[in-house]
């Protein structure tokens, strides 16, 4: 951190760790990354998402009010993350993180389907706080657009329409194609 006093944040690079194999590793991030694009890697770059491998400035966190609250915490490391980057971020260069899923684990599977509803308000929370605080600096649609179709699947299509109409309102899934999209993941993973 004596290379750049300024930064609030650091973050270790990580793997993922999925029935014992590797399931995902982080690909090749800059050592440092000023906010701008830091906030590109989210949803669009390869970069395993957890909380556990940050080192947060503890005046700055508390000065940003701690995390955000959304329901079962989904998404609350990821703002504290774009929001603490503000001075940039420093990234280690080797994997110093390992992170395992288990069933116990919102990320995993088993996780996302009990807490499914839950999990798409805090995508719906989520994508209303990056809009209103940093839409201007990266527009985030692709990246909202993902999380939408993930979690959507996961419900009955009822709830999947009414989510979607949800994120319509907000200016997502403009067009028949993203609708067809939705539909399609549904289809995938309940038949």
């Amino acid at each position: 951190m004596n290379k750049y006093p300024n930064v609030d944040l650091l973050r270790a690079k990580a793997r993922r760790i999925d029935n014992g194999k590797v399931s995902y590793e982080d690909g090749d991030i800059p050592e440092y990354l000023a906010q701008e694009e830091f906030v590109k890697y989210f949803g669009l770059k390869t970069m395993v998402h957890c909380l556990a491998n940050y080192v947060f400035k503890k005046s700055t966190l508390k000065a940003m009010g701690g995390f955000p609250d959304f329901p079962t915490a989904a998404k609350s490391d990821t703002a504290a993350a774009i929001y603490l980057s503000k001075n940039g971020i420093v990234t280690t260069h080797d994997v110093l993180f390992t992170f395992r899923i288990s069933n116990e684990n919102l990320s995993s599977r088993k996780g996302y389907d009990k807490n499914i509803r839950e999990i798409a308000d805090a995508n719906l929370m989520f994508a209303d706080w990056y809009e209103n605080n940093f839409g201007c600096i990266y527009p985030y649609k692709p990246a909202v657009e993902g999380i939408g179709y993930f979690s959507m699947a996961r419900m009955s299509l009822m709830e999947s329409m009414s989510y979607a109409m949800q994120f319509k309102k907000r200016g997502y899934y403009c067009g028949i194609k993203p609708l067809l999209t939705m539909c399609k993941n549904w289809i995938k993973l309940h038949l």
